[in-house]
């Protein structure tokens, strides 16, 4: 009987674990795109149109290459071409020489945009408009006509304000929204993380707690304290070797809950949360 529940248990364990490996590593994925989005485009006054094509569907398609290729692959570097190609064709062309250059450039963009935009499955008409929005933007500026420029933060802004009108007032989109950019993400990500620090401060590295918590190994057995002042009992079942988080597991191998490092400290150090004795729980 012991057997058959134990293999029972490592079976749920073992998928508990690929699931949340799958979530780190495509979380690791949209982190990454999202910083080499954020280096190129944040800070800068560009044309919405641009802003919007980067932040958003060649964002995702930058995520969906990583996951595919790796990030060592030409489709990597021939995604991130394309993004420095396509802020160079945003920025106003003084010189006959860059006018050219920018003519001979946009069959090569439209190209490369069309494909990114298949690839994570665009419906046929977001694509023709995409394409034609950025053509009529090139129309202009190549005519000397002005062109309105705008931050990212402002672009992620109005995106939001305008889903919250649709959804009703004092809506929000959280982080995990489907319809959610890795730089949406990221942006948003970033306001509320210093929101949280204002709040409590992140901990010293020789914190005693934080110190006990790096030093976990897989096996532990822990005691979570709920809401209702019940108590739970689960095990360390897998540490994430991209983001060091836990995933616990209680005795038939079902996901209980994960943990961040100092969130872990946080909740030992608050009596949240209390290591069992190393032994075993019965003979």
């Amino acid at each position: 009987f012991m057997n058959l529940y134990r293999k029972r248990s490592d079976v749920a364990e073992q998928r508990a674990a690929e699931t949340a490996r799958g979530k780190e590593k495509l979380s690791v994925a949209r982190r990454l795109a999202a910083d080499e989005m954020l280096k190129r485009i944040d800070g800068r006054q560009l044309p919405p149109i641009v802003l919007d094509i980067l932040s958003r569907p060649w964002a995702n398609y930058l995520v969906l290459t990583l996951l595919r290729s790796g990030e060592d692959s030409p489709d990597w570097r021939n995604g991130l071409r394309f993004a420095d190609e396509l802020v160079w064709s945003a920025q106003p062309k003084t010189s006959a020489r860059d006018a050219e250059r920018l003519q001979r450039l946009l069959p090569q963009l439209e190209t490369a945009l069309r494909h990114g935009l298949t690839a994570i499955a665009s419906h046929d008409d977001d694509v023709h408009r995409t394409l034609d929005d950025l053509s009529s933007f090139y129309t202009a500026a190549l005519a000397g006509a002005p062109i309105a420029l705008k931050s990212v933060r402002e672009v992620i802004g109005e995106s939001v304000s305008d889903v919250a009108g649709i959804s009703g007032a004092g809506s929000q989109l959280s982080p995990e929204d489907s319809q959610t950019s890795p730089v949406e993400e990221a942006v948003r990500s970033a306001a509320s993380e210093a929101e949280v620090e204002e709040r409590e401060p992140a901990l010293a590295d020789d914190d005693p707690f934080l110190v006990q918590a790096r030093g976990f190994k897989s096996g532990a057995w822990f005691e979570f304290k709920l809401p209702d002042d019940d108590f739970e009992r689960a095990k360390l079942s897998w540490i994430s070797p991209f983001t060091s988080n836990f995933l616990f597991v209680n005795r038939r191998g079902l996901k209980v809950c994960e943990r961040g490092v100092e969130e872990l400290a946080r909740e030992l150090r608050d009596g949240r949360t209390i290591l069992l004795e190393q032994a075993p729980l019965f003979d």
